[in-house]
């Protein structure tokens, strides 16, 4: 059974991503906060007075210029600092703790997807998930409970980085099979940041490689990265996958990544993470680049 023996499902009028607190919080204009590492402890203390939300960062479908889906990243909001980004909490995170936290972040994506689903707004969202959880949190089994039977269900992409997953790969590849046995697509995040093998990476299920924000910045000004987007490009669709540019903040870095034949992007260019409601409302933007 899932980790934390319960889900969300059904539960969405008192979620506390729609809560009036922390609407408040985002209301009053709290920037999100860089402060030092918050201890698990704390953590942990925040997910059970409904302080952990999701906030979603579009990512745009190249050729389109249209939404194609969005990243769930998580927030806390402490009462003093405001909204807190994962850089300040997660680092300190281990073992069940991390496991617990990642539950979380699964269910919260599917009630909030059915939110956004009851409001008649079907889009693809994806979460982080350390490929040590998969076993931990045993996420194929809460998947194979927690998972929408809604007619539109798109499923739902798990990132996972490029390094971790060539790290452990034998330990969690049969999870990962059966998560894809669910609607769960595999992602490999932050490719390129590492020295992987691709060789290594034919063995894992992937539909999606997010290509390292490092490899996008000043992709327009250095010929001998946007040889290597190719590559990455080329690969990727080889195995029948699509290929995203994470990171993309200038017009010439999104140039070089339309003509490149890229499938989606995502970064401050187009929107930044954004509280659910939020998120929600901007769905309907006709066009995310001009």
């Amino acid at each position: 059974m899932p980790i934390n023996g319960d889900t969300v499902l059904g539960r969405r009028a008192d979620l506390p991503g729609y809560s009036s607190r922390t609407e408040g919080y985002r209301l009053a204009g709290r920037p999100i906060a860089a402060t030092p590492s918050v201890p698990a402890g704390d953590v942990m203390t925040a997910r059970s007075e409904d302080r952990l939300i999701l906030w979603y960062q579009p990512k745009i479908d190249v050729a389109t210029r249209k939404l194609a889906g969005a990243e769930g990243l998580l927030r806390l909001v402490d009462p003093e600092l405001g909204v807190l980004s994962p850089a300040a909490f997660l680092p300190g995170l281990t073992g069940i703790d991390m496991a617990v936290i990642t539950a979380f972040v699964a269910e919260r994506a599917i009630a909030d997807w059915l939110h956004f689903a009851d409001a008649g707004e079907i889009v693809r969202l994806s979460i982080n998930a350390p490929p040590s959880t998969l076993e931990t949190a045993d996420l194929p089994e809460l998947f194979s409970v927690i998972r929408p039977r809604h007619r539109d269900w798109p499923g739902l992409t798990v990132e996972m980085t490029e390094a971790e997953i060539i790290g452990s790969l034998e330990a969690v590849n049969d999870a990962i099979h059966r998560m894809t046995q669910q609607a769960i697509s595999i992602s490999i995040d932050d490719f390129g940041a590492g020295y992987s093998s691709l060789s290594r990476l034919k063995e894992v299920p992937f539909s999606e490689i997010k290509i390292d924000r490092g490899l996008i910045r000043g992709c327009d000004r250095d010929p001998s990265i946007r040889y290597f987007l190719k590559a990455v490009r080329d690969f990727a669709h080889y195995h029948g996958a699509r290929v995203v540019a994470e990171g993309v903040e200038t017009t010439g870095e999104f140039r070089v990544v339309a003509d490149l034949g890229i499938d989606e992007a995502q970064g401050f260019l187009f929107a930044r993470p954004m509280p659910p409601e939020e998120f929600l409302r901007a769905i309907r933007r006709p066009s995310w680049f001009e």
